[in-house]
């Protein structure tokens, strides 16, 4: 007598096997949601110590250019200006999600204030904390990110 499995028994197993890893895997959906959001909270407050030190360099938060205090037109100008102001960053982090960015501007008058944003995917402790838009709307700002809105509640705003 031979031992052994049968393809059928080995069909029946895989089968099993691939409906409890989907299904594990669409349960640690929230979990990833959540890690991503935690990232963003993470990265901006690494930013914010970052401008904090061109600050100390410049008396100024970065514009265009080195010390220079007009809006980065993006996220990408801001790291490249945080990067070679030569404070010690030498990576910026980008947002985790593809097609998302983080947000920055800067007050055009005298470049003393600065307002970073991003957009979290869940909602979180940290947005009861954050700055929202009449915390920021006589402060100067030309471009300043939505930091609370309607149609997007999970806005998340930090900066000075």
């Amino acid at each position: 007598m031979r031992k052994g499995f049968t393809l059928i028994e080995l069909l029946i197993v895989i089968a099993i096997i691939g409906i409890l890893s989907s299904s594990l895997l669409v349960g640690l959906g929230g979990a990833r949601k959540q890690a991503r959001d935690a990232r963003r909270i993470a990265d901006l407050k690494y930013v914010q110590a970052a401008l904090e030190l061109y600050f100390n360099k410049c008396a100024r938060y970065p514009g265009d250019d080195a010390c220079n205090p007009s809006n980065p037109s993006n996220w990408g100008v801001l790291k490249t200006i945080l990067q070679n102001a030569n404070i010690g960053t030498n990576q910026i982090p980008n947002d985790p999600a593809p097609g998302q960015n983080y947000r920055y501007s800067v007050t055009t008058t005298d470049g003393q204030r600065y307002l970073l944003g991003a957009t979290l995917e869940s909602d979180n402790q940290v947005l009861k904390s954050d700055l929202d838009n009449s915390d920021v709307s006589s402060a100067g700002f030309s471009h300043a990110p939505a930091c609370d809105d309607v149609r997007d509640p999970y806005n998340y705003c930090l900066g000075i």
